[in-house]
């Protein structure tokens, strides 16, 4: 089944960046050694799994890197040569006696560039042939698992070939007429090894990173289990946001038996925060990548959808309002299509008055609690939408970040605490800026 979602939740969870913002999961990430390596994993990155099976074998390929001592070494501009050559369109050089000769007058006259190219790719062929030959022994250490050690052994038998051997054990500055009576050997007759040999270089590449980036950002390896038909389970220990420079870790245990999750407290104390790290971590897990915290549980769900910047919309006209609205419907829409989701909401109607943005909160919400399948988490405010929903005897969990006083301000630990907070600080924070003195000495 297809991982449900959509361009807004890319754009809140930061997974790719944008024109203004090039911080991103991608750039976590995408620290290989070659650029096939980073097309690959961002290839990952923008197909999610929703198949455990699929899940639990890439974490396998991930897992089986983590013990790697010493990376792999690839040379990219090797690798871009050989690419180059294996994609020209210049005919197959077929030398025999006169051909050479006519070949080496016209070069001599007016240098040919194809033929450069062509020498210059098989040189760097024969460069990524030697180094496969030295870098295979360190994957014979890796406990690896069955699809890898099969890519493995056809690998060998082609670095192995008798006439791959005779060349490696040549200088790689070949003469340029020597290397050239190769060409039909390398782009007709071994063609389909060396696209395999490249394309394993590039999964060997993507695979070993993952495996890197873990372990030097204390990432963890997620353990997914199926959903089951009550609920999901999401359990995260040690959760932490990847693109933050000193960041906070929390937890957060949400069984199968609820639906609905609110976070409360005051501004700038964490809320977002949170739930940007919990979106990322969900979407990692269901990429088979090492995800953010120390461990986590989680049952596989069929997509993310998020609600965390929503603005008007100027070309169809909408207020901020009715585009909340608006996000919201869809949201209603893609979990009636789609199943069991993760549903992260930062706010809900922003956009209007509070009487309305109450009663529609409350409304919402009690129905967005019935969806026993997805896990929905909601920050908030608006503290009587909470206590109305306790009143109501709506299932839930309720998690809390608080603002500590220091001197005339406060500070933020940033800290999830289970409960709700009824801290309010909109007028301290406007008195502490001293707006209202500031209006007198106008006056005056």
């Amino acid at each position: 089944m297809h991982f449900e979602i959509d361009e807004q939740t890319y754009n809140d969870l930061q997974i790719f960046g944008d024109s203004t913002n090039q911080n991103s999961i991608l750039k976590v990430f995408a620290q290989t050694q070659t650029r096939g390596g980073a097309q690959l994993i961002e290839q990952m990155l923008r197909n999610p799994l929703s198949d455990l099976k699929k899940i639990e074998d890439r974490l396998a390929m991930v897992r089986a890197f983590i013990p790697l001592k010493k990376e792999l070494l690839f040379e990219d501009k090797a690798l871009k040569y050989v690419q180059f050559y294996l994609n020209m369109g210049y005919p197959l050089l077929h030398l025999n006696f006169f051909s050479n000769l006519n070949l080496r007058i016209n070069n001599y006259l007016r240098p040919i560039s194809e033929l450069y190219n062509i020498h210059a790719g098989i040189v760097n062929l024969i460069k990524i042939l030697k180094s496969l030959k030295k870098e295979l022994p360190q994957l014979s250490k890796l406990q690896l698992p069955t699809e890898l050690l099969e890519s493995i052994k056809r690998v060998e038998e082609i670095i192995n070939d008798s006439r791959l051997s005779i060349l490696m054990k040549k200088d790689h500055n070949l003469k340029l007429w020597s290397v050239l009576k190769l060409d039909p050997f390398f782009r007709e007759t071994l063609f389909t090894k060396i696209r395999f040999l490249q394309d394993f270089i590039y999964e060997i590449d993507a695979y070993q990173t993952l495996a890197k980036v873990g372990k030097e950002n204390d990432f963890c390896i997620p353990h997914l289990i199926p959903p089951p038909k009550s609920g999901a389970v999401l359990e995260i220990e040690g959760l932490f946001h990847p693109l933050l420079e000193q960041p906070v870790s929390n937890n957060v245990s949400f069984d199968q038996s609820r639906s609905l999750c609110f976070i409360s407290g005051p501004n700038m104390a964490g809320k977002s925060t949170f739930l940007k790290s919990l979106g990322v971590a969900v979407y990692l897990a269901h990429l088979g990548f090492p995800v953010p915290a120390k461990t986590m549980r989680c049952s596989v769900f069929n997509g993310i959808i998020s609600t965390i910047n929503v603005n008007d919309s100027i070309e169809k006209g909408y207020s901020h309002f009715y585009s909340e609205v608006d996000r919201i419907k869809t949201v209603v829409s893609t979990i009636k299509e789609h199943g069991n989701l993760l549903v992260i909401f930062d706010e809900l109607f922003r956009g209007t008055n509070v009487k309305d943005a109450l009663e529609g909160s409350v409304m919402i919400s009690k129905g967005l609690a019935e969806l026993k399948t997805c896990k929905i988490f909601i920050s908030t405010h608006i503290i009587e939408v909470i206590e109305q929903l306790e009143e109501d005897k709506v299932e839930m969990l309720l998690y809390y970040f608080e603002a500590l006083s220091k001197g005339k301000g406060f500070k933020y630990d940033y800290k999830i605490k289970e409960g709700y907070s009824s801290q309010r600080l909109g007028l301290k924070i406007i008195q502490n800026e001293r707006i209202f003195e500031l209006l007198e000495e106008v006056k005056n």
